[in-house]
């Protein structure tokens, strides 16, 4: 076995059944003095073990191992329905759960007037007691006469579905990375700046847009799976030319 696969392999062995997530790995030099090679070699070993998502490398503060990601498939599912999915314990927090006015970005979302009366929900959600993401949804009230003097949902869509007869059957997605305002970063237990994943989503009822969210996940603890598929095209009719 080669320096460069025994190195591999040793520190792949550490990551998966001796270490903690979030534990950290020894620097190069000490690494490359425990196994006899050159740090080149440490180096390419931390760099596979990198790109399998083993390890994250965060420069100026060291490597450490890579807690595991949950897949996002974009879809039309709520949150606990996803989680529950999965064989995980959803929880939820609620934030704020109220009528606010709109600013000018959900108006133009929901296409109302800047200040017009809209039902804010905001929630906290956790899966295995884990703080996951920071979800804040907005609702058109009059699709939801009612609804600002109930108690929060646990499962949003299904409530929908249930009280008021709006299946939601599409919606566009917006995704983007950003970084952990101080407030999120409180929230989601972790620092301020740290990468996010937020999803802005308009979901809608045939044509009419019943909810716009935004959502922020932790960039550590999710990873996202679109399913692509090439468009089909269009049968080429060949032109026939018959004789006379």
């Amino acid at each position: 076995m080669t320096g460069y696969r025994r190195v591999l392999a040793h520190l792949r062995e550490d990551v998966l059944g001796v270490l903690e997530p979030g534990d950290g790995l020894p620097p190069e030099r000490e690494l490359a003095v425990r196994f006899g090679v050159a740090r080149m070699t440490v180096r390419r070993a931390l760099d596979e073990l990198a790109t399998e998502g083993l390890i994250d490398r965060l420069v100026g503060v060291g490597t450490f191992v890579a807690y595991p990601k949950r897949s996002i498939h974009v879809q039309l599912t709520s949150y606990t329905e996803e989680m529950t999915r999965r064989g995980m314990i959803p929880t939820a927090t609620v934030l704020d759960f109220g009528a606010v006015a709109a600013s000018d970005h959900v108006a133009r979302q929901l296409r109302l007037e800047p200040g017009d009366p809209v039902l804010r929900y905001r929630r906290l959600f956790y899966a295995d007691g884990e703080p996951m993401s920071v979800d804040e949804n907005f609702l058109v009230p009059q699709h939801v006469p009612g609804m600002a003097k109930a108690a929060p949902p646990p499962s949003l869509y299904r409530y929908l579905s249930e009280e008021y007869g709006l299946v939601i059957d599409w919606g566009e997605d917006t995704i983007e990375a950003t970084s952990a305002t101080p407030s999120l970063a409180r929230l989601l237990r972790i620092d301020a700046r740290d990468p996010l994943l937020k999803i802005e989503r308009r979901a809608y009822v045939g044509r009419v847009i019943v909810d716009f969210s935004v959502s922020y996940y932790r960039a550590d603890r999710y990873r996202l799976s679109v399913p692509l598929q090439r468009p089909r095209r269009a049968p080429q009719h060949r032109p026939v030319f018959r004789g006379h």
